[in-house]
């Protein structure tokens, strides 16, 4: 457990990473989701443009390199019919990813074991955070992405 007053998440970190050590509220990290959700803009402010969501939501790795591997083999970080957008695993063919997913949703995962998940075409957002140090290798994410999907009612 941290001490959230003086444990090593209050204070400000020695090396400013923008791929490690974000720090978040679960609200915090609705409102980034959503904005990505709507092209861009959050409370009638215009964060990124449209074209810069679309470029970072869509894969960028070839075909021949698919499926990417993160390292461990028991890890969800990527799926096989996913690939990897700038900042984001993308959704190629949810068949293949074995989530029921729609084509083109992303997301990602944190170290203590969180993800979030957009759709467009459902306009969905998931967030699961587990807070496990490390992330366990059970398939908590993978179940969470099939409960939220099955929840849908169209």
């Amino acid at each position: 457990m941290d001490d959230p007053v003086n444990g090593m998440w209050s204070r400000k970190p020695r090396l400013l990473s923008g791929g490690g050590g974000l720090v978040s509220t679960a609200p915090d990290y609705w409102r980034f989701a959503q904005m990505l959700l709507n092209g861009g803009e959050l409370d009638g402010v215009r964060i990124l443009s449209p074209a810069t969501v679309r470029l970072m939501t869509v894969n960028h790795v070839p075909q021949s390199a698919l499926p990417v591997s993160l390292g461990n083999p028991a890890s969800e970080w990527m799926l096989d019919g996913a690939g990897f957008g700038l900042g984001f695993r993308v959704v190629m063919n949810p068949a293949e990813a074995r989530i029921p997913a729609s084509t083109g949703s992303y997301g990602w995962f944190g170290v203590f074991d969180t993800f979030f998940l957009v759709d467009p075409s459902q306009e969905l957002i998931g967030i699961f955070l587990a807070q496990h140090a490390p992330p366990p290798l059970y398939p908590g994410v993978r179940q969470f992405q099939n409960l939220m999907f099955q929840a849908v009612v169209n």
